[in-house]
This record gives structure tokens, sequence and C-alpha cells, in this order.
């Protein structure tokens, strides 16, 4: 879009939440950036995991959010942003009590 000098036409948007383009929409080259957390994503999967090696019903629907940064919410990736940062940290909250950990 630079090149071509169409960057304010032509709106780029984005899916993952890695940083390089998180930092990119803070910087305004990306409009947005749905994203995923990678850790969120990782404690669903120890939980159906360890679900299934216990013999427990497996979950159906593991309620893993998707988030859409925009300029006006991209900071809370850090600066630079970070993997998995700007989700919030309740989950960590809910699988250790899930998982009697707390």
């Amino acid at each position: 879009m630079t090149i071509t000098g169409r960057q304010d036409k032509v709106k780029v948007v984005t899916f993952n939440g890695t940083p390089f383009a998180l930092t990119m929409v803070q910087d305004g080259k990306i409009e947005m950036d749905i994203g995923e957390n990678l850790d969120w994503i990782g404690h669903a999967v120890v939980d159906a995991e360890m679900r299934m090696i216990c013999g427990l019903p497996a979950v159906s629907d593991p309620k893993i959010p998707l988030l859409v940064f925009d300029k006006g919410n991209a900071d809370t990736a850090g600066r630079p942003a970070q993997v998995s940062t700007g989700y919030g940290d309740a989950y960590l909250t809910g699988y250790r009590r899930l998982w009697k950990l707390q």
C-alpha cells in the first residue's frame, strides 16, 4: 500500500495478534488486527487433553475469545507489542480454580 501511495484509501486488516502486526496497528500502518491469545489457547488445549486422559467428557466449546485490536486499544498489547498480551488475565485464575490449584 505504501509503494502505491494508497494507504489512505485501502485499509489493511490482519488476523492472529502477532506482535509485529499489533505494533503496526499502534503505528497506524494496519487498521486493525483480530488477535488470539496463544497462552489462553495453550491452557484450553491442556485442559482438553487432561479431560481425555481422565476419561471426562470432552469440552465442546472452550470459549477462547478473539479480540479486535485497533488504534484505540492496541497499546494494551505493550509497546512494542508482546505475545499474548492485552487480553487480560482472568482466564489464568479461572483455569487455576477449575484445576483446583487455587
